[in-house]
């Protein structure tokens, strides 16, 4: 007998960069495990410049993964700008252990899936270094294809990303963005289908305001649980409560920070890049919590070559560009395009509640209930909450209740 369980909380995430022939010129970090310790907060602070009113979802982790499998084929000044921004050590060995780490806390996960690809032009052969790290760090296949037949090209890369993402991610690649001069493409997909521990009630969902400002709401369908215990924590310095809502049988959780008023998400937002996520759960304590929160889709799509330039890493886009170390040839390489797609659906349907997380939380002594209503602008994270440095898989904010909008910034 199947058994089927309906999704209660689906991300679908998509990254890749192209490489293509750049002009031949002279040309002339501490490290972490993870990219939640700067990383994912940095890229995020530089996403939503512009968007005060926009959605937005995004992977830190496929961002992350994908460039940090073009690291291991650039060297000289485009080496060093991506182990600064990437922070992790320009050592080989030591750079590869930090990825092979922060991929092996997914790598079990039935929920979530990571999948990286690379697509070589025919004709062209990869360094051996750079073949022996995309498969035993990144677990990344390799295909051969004819990039000047770009419609067949894109379709081929369109077809991968959508059997990688339930078919949620389409038409990633235009035709356009690929031409004879293009040699690479490096894709990165991650799926993640979830179901809440402590599941929300369809009999409890109801029309409610969500406030987009101190004066103005829309009504939205807002979901609401019987009250159970969850890491919670009030945070003066934030101006914010956060509550964490585990997911069954795992050791992911999805981390919902809420602004105490209505309009201070912008100044939670710039307080997210000096924000220890760490030290943060650490203040937080198993509570009695009843949670209402919207039902809501997001999808996103940015294309990152400012915001990466901006961060730090200019040089990979410039003719300037050292990957050298990604093919078997003299041909000089520099990243043309970088595009990231999103998807997000979280609904109140999942799974009974089973095995208990991983997570050990300190108890409070005096027990009372507490209400977290998300009835205005507030940001999800989904993390892994295995370790003490917790990794940031997804990181997006809800700003205004439009379900059925794309954001597309292509």
């Amino acid at each position: 007998m199947n058994l089927l369980y309906p999704t209660t909380y689906a991300f679908c995430i998509t990254f890749f960069l192209i490489f293509s022939r750049g002009t031949m010129s002279s040309s002339f970090g501490s490290e972490i495990t993870n990219p939640s310790s700067g990383f994912a907060f940095d890229l995020y602070q530089h996403v939503i410049k512009g968007k005060e009113q926009q959605n937005v979802v995004l992977s830190p982790l496929s961002i992350y993964t994908a460039l940090g499998l073009a690291y291991m084929g650039a060297g000289g000044r485009t080496k060093e700008e991506m182990a600064s921004v990437l922070r992790i050590s320009t050592n080989a060995t030591e750079s590869k252990e930090s990825f092979r780490r922060l991929l092996c806390k997914y790598k079990a996960s039935s929920m979530l899936s990571i999948a990286n690809k690379v697509y070589v032009q025919s004709g062209k052969n990869l360094q051996p270094s750079f073949v022996e790290a995309s498969e035993k760090v990144f677990s990344s296949e390799a295909d051969v294809i004819n990039f000047s037949q770009s419609d067949v090209a894109a379709k081929t890369i369109n077809s991968w990303v959508e059997s990688k993402t339930n078919n949620k991610i389409q038409n990633l690649i235009d035709p356009s963005n690929l031409d004879s001069n293009t040699m690479m493409v490096l894709v990165n997909a991650i799926y993640f289908k979830g179901f809440w521990k402590n599941q929300f009630r369809k009999e409890l969902t109801k029309k409610a305001d969500f406030w987009t400002s101190e004066t103005e709401s829309v009504k939205v369908d807002m979901m609401s649980n019987n009250k159970a215990h969850y890491p919670y924590g009030v945070f003066e310095d934030l101006d914010a409560a956060a509550v964490e809502l585990p997911f069954r049988d795992e050791d992911l959780a999805m981390l919902i920070i809420l602004p105490n008023s209505k309009t201070g998400l912008p100044s939670l937002e710039a307080k997210l890049r000096s924000m220890d996520l760490f030290k943060l759960r650490q203040r937080m304590h198993s509570e009695e919590v009843i949670v209402s929160m919207p039902k809501f889709k997001i999808e996103f799509s940015i294309e990152l070559n400012d915001v990466l330039s901006e961060m730090g890493m200019s040089s990979m886009f410039s003719d300037n560009a050292d990957f050298s170390g990604l093919l078997n040839s003299a041909e000089p390489l520099k990243v043309s395009k970088v595009i990231h797609k999103a998807f997000i659906d979280v609904n109140e349907e999942g799974a009974e509640a089973a095995a208990a997380t991983g997570h050990v939380i300190r108890k409070r002594c005096i027990q009372f209930t507490r209400e977290f209503i998300a009835d205005h602008a507030f940001i999800i994270a989904l993390i892994a909450t295995s370790n003490e440095d917790p990794s940031v898989a997804f990181l997006g904010c809800l700003k205004s209740y439009q379900p059925n909008k794309l954001h597309d910034e292509l």
